[in-house]
């Protein structure tokens, strides 16, 4: 993860902090201790212990409250959602950190924004005049993200927009990923090269999707950056 300031409590894109904190031991044992086959198998319209668990069109979700909102989430990823079910929180050590950088009135681009786990506290952070534009090529991903967003309230202070994040301009082809299964949802990557080996893929299926360049984005200001994007940061630098 990547967040570009200078100094803490104020909104600037100059220099860059850089912060890497995901525990992948950790979270796999939070996974193996949630037991998301099981969580998928008895999925039900009651209230337990987890949260609100419910089926739809073959795909499992599950409604958790957090420390920061409530989430819709996957209960067969044992990283992300895990983290969220289990803890409350994603990154919390990192949220600390970017939200230093944040006050009311700040833009942010989050890049790689996943289910919602810091666009939805980082959205909180620079209400009501400030803005969270959140990026997430995944479709699955990104409709659990626009879900959080409405969820919580922030339909005015957040933009989901459906797209890669790189270094130019183009409609690229991208790995379907089997999110029906277990697997770390959040190393989904759109290097159709090199896929994640921590999901699977559903066959050779791909589907296309917009790449956009921070810099054709219509900014009236940008503080922050916030990159969690895998193997591609560098791309994203480079066409902001």
């Amino acid at each position: 993860s990547a967040v570009n300031s200078t100094t803490a409590g104020q909104c600037s894109t100059d220099g860059a902090l850089e912060c890497s904190l995901a525990d992948g031991h950790l979270h796999h044992r939070i996974g193996q201790q949630l037991d998301p086959q099981r969580l998928f198998n008895e999925s039900t319209h009651d209230e337990n212990q987890n949260g609100f668990a419910f089926k739809h069109d073959a795909a499992s979700y599950l409604l958790t409250r957090g420390k920061h909102g409530s989430f819709v989430v996957f209960p067969l990823d044992f990283f992300v959602s895990a983290s969220l079910i289990v803890h409350g929180v994603w990154e919390e050590t990192l949220l600390m950190s970017v939200e230093k950088l944040l006050q009311p009135g700040c833009w942010v681009a989050d890049v790689g924004a996943n289910i919602g786990s810091l666009t939805v506290p980082m959205a909180r952070r620079v209400a009501p005049h400030g803005r969270v534009v959140a990026f997430e090529p995944f479709r699955r991903i990104f409709q659990v993200l626009a879900a959080n967003v409405v969820l919580n309230g922030l339909g005015s202070v957040v933009r989901t927009v459906n797209a890669a994040v790189g270094n130019a301009k183009e409609l690229m082809t991208i790995p379907t990923y089997d999110y029906d299964h277990i697997g770390n949802f959040g190393a989904s990557t759109v290097d159709t090269d090199r896929p994640s080996d921590w999901i699977g893929t559903a066959g050779k299926a791909t589907e296309a999707v917009w790449r956009v360049r921070l810099d054709d984005m219509e900014w009236p200001r940008l503080d922050v950056i916030k990159i969690d994007v895998e193997r591609m940061g560098m791309q994203v630098l480079q066409g902001a």
